[in-house]
Parts: structure tokens; sequence; C-alpha cells
């Protein structure tokens, strides 16, 4: 008999869920190291009644390191960050406001180590090409629907990408950068276990995962049961290559975190579960 999943408290599936990392503050930006010149402009109302400047001197702008705009009402940000210098410029986070797009002139920020974007209508991941020292790519509680061909191609110094709680169901699984050790795919429409499994697969240097709450999971997370197709790669029989397929009844939490440490051996914890 199939297996029901039945749907967990509220509670427990925020347990389960990728934890948040925009609230509050980063410790980095609260307690700045020697030599950094950090600005927080969270809650100023820029772009509504705070108008759309950032208020700040020339000496601010010419040495601002690290540049907090989180929860303000910014629908275009490129008119802003045009004023702060491109060379020192590390640590940015536009998270919480209206943007539709990833700003232009994030593209020119060409020292950028860390990029929070969380909690906006972004619907295309674009604009990332100078970007050559992203360490850290926060796209959580998007419109993302596609991870298209080539966006993250010149980031191959990242190490954490983040793309819970959007709306992908499709992507290849040559798109993101093999030096990830973070990836966060949580809470999608992924309906192909298999996808998962294939991008676990080819990135080496994973050692955290989250992809709960996917349609091949019924849209809950991996501690319930699940009826589960499993694909197997392909196999030569009689000269040709033919795919074998098994029904795994109650395919459930503890199947997919074995099946998912074989697949990458590197993994260390899996949707907050260590393995």
């Amino acid at each position: 008999m199939a297996a029901t999943a039945v749907r967990p408290s509220p509670n427990f599936i925020l347990d389960e869920a990728e934890p948040e990392v925009d609230e509050p503050l980063p410790l980095d930006l609260v307690e700045p190291q020697d030599g950094e010149v950090v600005l927080d402009k969270s809650h100023c109302y820029i772009g509504d009644r705070g108008g759309d400047s950032l208020n700040i001197t020339p000496e601010q702008a010419a040495s601002c390191t690290k540049l907090s705009l989180r929860r303000n009402y910014i629908r275009n940000a490129d008119t802003l960050l045009s004023a702060i210098s491109p060379d020192c410029l590390t640590w940015l986070c536009l998270s919480a406001n209206a943007l539709t797009s990833v700003p232009v002139c994030v593209g020119k920020l060409v020292n950028l180590r860390h990029l929070y974007l969380c909690n906006n209508k972004i619907s295309v991941i674009e604009n990332l090409e100078g970007c050559k020292h992203l360490e850290t790519l926060e796209f959580r509680h998007n419109q993302i629907s596609k991870v298209e061909e080539g966006c993250l191609a010149s980031l191959d110094k990242l190490q954490t990408l983040t793309l819970s709680s959007n709306h992908i169901s499709t992507f290849s699984p040559n798109v993101f950068p093999t030096s990830l050790t973070f990836l966060g795919l949580y809470g999608n429409q992924i309906a192909d276990f298999n996808l998962l499994l294939s991008v676990v697969e080819r990135l080496s240097a994973l050692k955290t995962v989250y992809m709960g709450a996917n349609l091949c999971f019924g849209g809950l997370p991996l501690r319930c049961s699940f009826n589960i197709t499993v694909e197997y790669q392909p196999v030569a029989s009689g000269g040709e290559a033919k795919r074998q397929k098994c029904d795994l009844m109650q395919y459930g939490f503890s199947d997919v975190l074995r099946v998912v440490k074989e697949k990458q051996p590197s993994l260390i914890s899996i949707d907050g579960n260590d393995v």
C-alpha cells in the first residue's frame, strides 16, 4: 500500500527548513574589524519617505567596505550604489526590498565577496559576471523559476548559494560552481529527485545541502514518508543503454539521507541533519 505523507506541525516544518541568515544582522556587520568602514542604512525608508539618497559623506562613499540597505523600499538600486566606490565594497545586503532584478551595477563591484538579495521579487539570476570574488550569494524568498545556463559561470570562488523558497522547477546540474560547500534548494518546485541527486553528486566540495519541501517530496520536509520513483543511471545491456526504474514504497527520511550521502560522501549535513 502506498505510504501517506502526514503534514507535521508548523514548528516541525520550521525546524526542518533552512535557517534564515539575513535576520538579525550578521556579526561581521555589527562588530566590524579594524580598517572596515561599515554603513548600516537598514530601515531608513530609502525609496519611500526617505527618498533615493544614502545621505553619506564623500569620505564614507569612497571607503565603504560593508553596506546594509535591507528593509527599505528600494526598487532600483543602481543610482544608490553608483555613489559607492566599486573597488572597496566587499559586503552588500539588499534583502527585504522591492527589487525585481539584480542591479546592473552589482556586476561592477569587483571585490564583492558577500551578496544578500533575499526577500525581493527577483525572477532572473543575472548581472553577476564581474563578481569573480563572490563567496556568498543569497537569493532566498524571490520569484526565480529557472537557473539559466551560464548565469553563475564566472563565480568559481562561490562557497554558499541559497536559492530556497523560490519557484525553481528545473536546471542543468552543471550550472552550479563546483566550489560550493553550501547549497540551499529548499522549498522550490523540483519534481525530479534524480535531478537533485545529480547536482549533489557533481559538487565534490559540498558539505551542507537543503532540498526538502520540493514537489518530489510532496512539498513536505524530509522527515515525512514519500513515494518516489528512483531512476538509476543507464546501464549497458545487449549493446544498448537502458534505464532501470525501481518504485520504493515508504521511501522516507532515513532512505533519503542514505541515498544522498551515498551520492556525495563529503556531505556532513542534509536539511539540518548530521550524516
